[in-house]
């Protein structure tokens, strides 16, 4: 039987709580940051992917110590799965798209380390004393 929190879970939800604090509660200075406009419709766009990522984070964090394997924890699987490897890929287009932009390497990194993972968990069945 598991006895600690889920690593998987843990880190998922610590890396969405940092991207999502700036974008909730600083989203002018995060998209002056970042070289985009400050318009009202947008500063309103990254609040609502903010408070997105919290809820993941959220959900994430709530479920650390739950089994991922199995009936129960697939479609938690599923969810951060299909986060991670869309904002992985879209982030892979920004980067191609203007190979220099430093910004974007660090969190491209970031999702496709985490898309690995989850579809790792997805793909291989878990051993009864790993989980």
């Amino acid at each position: 039987m598991k006895s600690g929190p889920n690593w998987l879970l843990s880190a998922s939800a610590v890396a969405y709580v940092a991207a999502a604090i700036p974008l909730i509660f600083a989203p002018e200075e995060t998209s002056a940051l970042l070289g985009g406009s400050v318009a009202g419709g947008q500063i309103a766009i990254l609040q609502v992917l903010g408070s997105a990522l919290f809820g993941f984070a959220l959900l994430n964090w709530s479920n650390r110590f739950s089994r991922l394997g199995g009936i129960f924890g697939k479609p938690l699987i599923l969810a951060n799965l299909a986060h991670t490897m869309t904002a992985f890929l879209l982030l892979v287009r920004v980067a191609a798209q203007d190979p220099g932009y430093l910004p974007v390497v660090l969190p491209t990194a970031v999702y496709l380390a985490l898309a690995l993972a989850f579809a790792s968990r997805l793909l291989v069945a878990p051993s009864p004393e790993r989980e």
